[in-house]
Formats: structure tokens, C-alpha cells, sequence
């Protein structure tokens, strides 16, 4: 079968923050999303909605044979096995322990009721473009057509990203 590459956005403001993250990361090899490669950890504040807790944020590049369907789905499970209760809904944003967004499914563009590829956000948050920056800067944006270095460098978001911890390994 085909492997895709697959690049998906982690976030966690709840509990051991890097721990569930690297936890994420090994539910995700152990359903066959093969975990190749971490951005550093970024801090940020929440995005979208007031929280005491900042948020821990990653990208990561996966292959997978899963379908982006199949994906979304297992990504789903293992939110909830990590004890995401919620997702967001009516752009109503609220705490997480974990949060795991498809942000790219090789370059293909998906827009269905339950899946939308490229992430319909990813220009607009620096928590996603800044690891995103660090591992592709110079990879084209599917349906804007522009880098992520420059998506990085034209972002109106006002939040500050900071590194707070080197790139995950998965063993």
C-alpha cells in the first residue's frame, strides 16, 4: 500500500503537558501513523479563548497508509483515550489535554462535512506556523500557494511563541 506523508498539529493545556504530548505521539505510531519527525515544543497562550494554562504546541510528520477518513478517525480515538471530553464547536474554544489537528495529507485538498485539508487555519495562528516553519519553511501551502515562510512572516497573529523544549523522539 501507499504510504502518505501526513504533517498534524499537537497541543495540550491540560495536565502534564509534555508528557501527553510524547503519549500522543506513541498512540499514534502504535495505530500505524509512524511518527518521523518533531518541531520543537512551543509555549503560547491560548488562542481564541482566555485560559490560565498556557498551551504546549508541536507539529510532527508522520507517514501513514491510513485514508485521511481513517485518520481523522484515529486521531479522534486517541483523543479520547487521552481524556479530550469536547471538541470545539460554533468556534467555541475551551482547555484541552490534548488536541490533534491533520494540518496536511500529502498535498491534497479535502473539504467534506467531517474534514477539511489543508487545516482552514493554519495562516492564522503562530502556534502553528512557527513549528511548521522549523521543519518545512520552504513547503507550498496546497491551496494558498505560498511557503510557510511566508505565511509565517505575514501571520496578523498577535500571540508570541516561545521554544520551551527540544523535538520529541519516539522510540
Amino acid at each position: 500500500m501507499k504510504k502518505s506523508k501526513v504533517i498534524l498539529g499537537l497541543g495540550s493545556n491540560l495536565g502534564d503537558r509534555l508528557d501527553i504530548l510524547k503519549t500522543a505521539c506513541t498512540h499514534l505510531n502504535n495505530e500505524g501513523i509512524i511518527f518521523k519527525k518533531s518541531a520543537s515544543i512551543y509555549e503560547t497562550e491560548a488562542w481564541g479563548f482566555e485560559s490560565e494554562t498556557s498551551f504546549y504546541n508541536t507539529v510532527i510528520i508522520c507517514e501513514t497508509i491510513l485514508s485521511p477518513d481513517e485518520l481523522l478517525k484515529k486521531t479522534q480515538d486517541i483523543e479520547n483515550k487521552l481524556g479530550r471530553t469536547h471538541k470545539s464547536s460554533n468556534n467555541t474554544y475551551s482547555s484541552r489535554t490534548i488536541d490533534i489537528d491533520i494540518l496536511f495529507y500529502n498535498d491534497e485538498v479535502i473539504n467534506s462535512e467531517k474534514l477539511i485539508i489543508p487545516h482552514p487555519f493554519i495562516q492564522q495562528r503562530n502556534f502553528v506556523l512557527a513549528p511548521l516553519n522549523e521543519l518545512i519553511p520552504r513547503y507550498i501551502h496546497p491551496v494558498i500557494k505560498t511557503s510557510i515562510e511566508k505565511l509565517s512572516k505575514q501571520s496578523n497573529d498577535t500571540l508570541k511563541v516561545f521554544i520551551v523544549h527540544f523535538p520529541l523522539f519516539v522510540n
